[in-house]
């Protein structure tokens, strides 16, 4: 069957080649001429379009379905047909998806398609956006040539004519495999090569198709009537965790300007999203409703994000973001998965800026939710990592500037926090920075809550003498580890040995 399909494709791609070539002459094919040809051809050209349209179907069905958008492993092209390159009719959809079907190897005739095609994208949109052969074949592409530059670009210029298409933004490209598509080619590095710059055009346009299709699911929602977060950006935050667990997974993972911060910053800088919509469809990405230790891994991907995004973006979003649930989700997220110590280490970083940037309001959610007793067991859990008890220390001192009715509803244990943070410097003596962050916090409890009894058992005038002898060039050390033996009535003027001369 498939045999006789493929054989009267092409006898009538044949025929219909010489009746355009009777029509150029001005010569008449069958005893037709004139305007009887010209529909005749368009006769043709309709049956030949439906014809490659059920050719595809059944070679994907042959295939188990659809051409998958995202599979395990590398992809393995199909071979071109054993014969000469055939030329398609640009102007025809399923002439274009035919020829980016068997010429799917060969990159160059690859390229000459999606160009095609994002020439029909650019003029038949929805016919293009809805065609799911198309898309898939167009997927399938970028997987199969990620190097190509030029052949990258034709691909982004399709997807970003057709994000211009509502419901093909909100009903076909705010997928999965569509988004991971885009961010891949938008976050794709290349070195110095030839085509460089093609790259880095495809990358640009990977950026503004991302942002339409979040613009347009945002006016969706706002024509609705409603808040909400969107499933599309939902799922762009889901795409992005997953990739950034895996950088952070292998240790490459370096937080700064560009990526998803640079993407939402742009959509909120022009007004076409609101904050509350952006962190409605964040927080909603949380991975809380899996299982503890499954997923910990795009759990840490998540808060890593989330504190990507409130590093850049500004106090006033992270106020959204407070009210929006993103403290409460991160520390859900450090309950699930208490043994994670990256996650851990990132949770207390993310709070810890959550709460610096955002006082008035930070420190009630914080405590409604426990915060301080998930502070405490992230410090007990992972008592080495530097950051984590730098910023532990920092947090739990800081509730006693927190309003009396907050700090109550914090119960936050002081005599436990003064002994974590004399832990923290008995574990971590080489760490400058830390006994810097450890001393100054025992002051403000010494000075706030008098506590000298609870600061000096365990021998810590001793401790903070060897702090001071083994960190004597750092200025800091010094002068915190001073007042600390001052509040604790013992020799204010006791330095180590050799101190004035270093």
């Amino acid at each position: 069957v498939a045999a006789m399909a493929t054989d009267e494709l092409a006898s009538l791609k044949e025929e219909l080649s010489a009746v355009k070539s009777a029509l150029q002459a001005g010569q008449a094919y069958l005893g037709m001429a004139g305007q009887t040809l010209s529909k005749y051809m368009m006769q043709l050209s309709e049956k030949e379009n439906l014809l490659l349209e059920r050719e595809l179907r059944q070679r994907q069905k042959s295939t188990q379905g659809a051409v998958p958008a995202r599979q395990a492993g590398p992809l393995e092209a199909r071979e071109p047909p054993n014969s000469e390159t055939a030329i398609f009719e640009k102007s025809s959809l399923a002439a274009v998806l035919g020829h980016m079907c068997d010429y799917e190897a060969v990159s160059i005739e690859s390229t000459k398609a999606l160009r095609a095609l994002a020439s029909l994208a650019f003029s038949q949109g929805a016919e293009v956006g809805n065609n799911d052969l198309v898309l898939g074949q167009l997927l399938r592409l970028l997987q199969l040539h990620p190097s190509e530059g030029v052949l990258q670009l034709a691909g982004m210029k399709t997807l970003c004519h057709l994000a211009f298409v509502p419901d093909v933004a909100l009903g076909k490209l705010a997928k999965t495999e569509m988004l991971t598509a885009l961010l891949a080619t938008r976050n794709r590095t290349v070195g110095d090569c030839s085509d460089a710059r093609f790259h880095a055009e495809a990358s640009e346009r990977a950026s503004e198709a991302l942002a339409r299709i979040v613009a347009s699911e945002a006016e969706a929602v706002v024509a609705k009537g409603g808040a909400e977060g969107g499933p599309g950006l939902t799922s762009l935050f889901e795409v992005v965790s997953l990739a950034v667990a895996q950088e952070v997974a292998r240790g490459t993972w370096t937080p700064g300007p560009g990526g998803v911060q640079e993407l939402i910053a742009r959509l909120l800088e022009g007004e076409l999203v609101q904050p509350a919509f952006v962190v409605e469809s964040l927080v909603s990405a949380a991975p809380i409703l899996m299982a503890a230790g499954v997923d910990s891994d795009l759990a840490t991907g998540w808060i890593a994000v989330l504190r990507h995004l409130g590093s850049g973006l500004g106090p006033a979003f992270n106020e959204v973001l407070v009210a929006g649930g993103a403290v409460a989700a991160t520390l859900t997220l450090m309950e699930l998965h208490s043994q994670n110590l990256v996650l851990q280490s990132q949770g207390m970083a993310c709070l810890f800026l959550l709460l610096d940037t955002c006082r008035k309001s930070a420190p009630k959610v914080f405590a409604e939710a426990s915060g301080t007793k998930r502070t405490m067991a992230a410090m007990i859990v992972a008592p080495e990592d530097v950051a984590l008890q730098s910023y532990g220390i920092r947090l739990l001192v800081s509730v006693l500037d927190w309003p009396i009715s907050v700090q109550r509803q914090a119960q936050l244990n002081f005599e436990a926090s003064v002994t974590l943070t004399k832990k923290a410097m008995q574990r971590n003596l080489d760490s400058s920075s830390l006994q810097v962050v450890a001393l100054t916090a025992l002051a403000k409890y010494l000075e706030d809550l008098g506590c000298v009894t609870e600061v000096k058992e365990g021998g810590m005038e001793g401790l903070i003498k060897a702090v001071m002898t083994r960190h004597s060039e750092v200025p800091q050390v010094q002068n915190w580890g001073t007042v600390v033996l001052d509040g604790l009535y013992a020799d204010r003027n006791w330095k180590p040995r050799g101190w004035q001369v270093n």
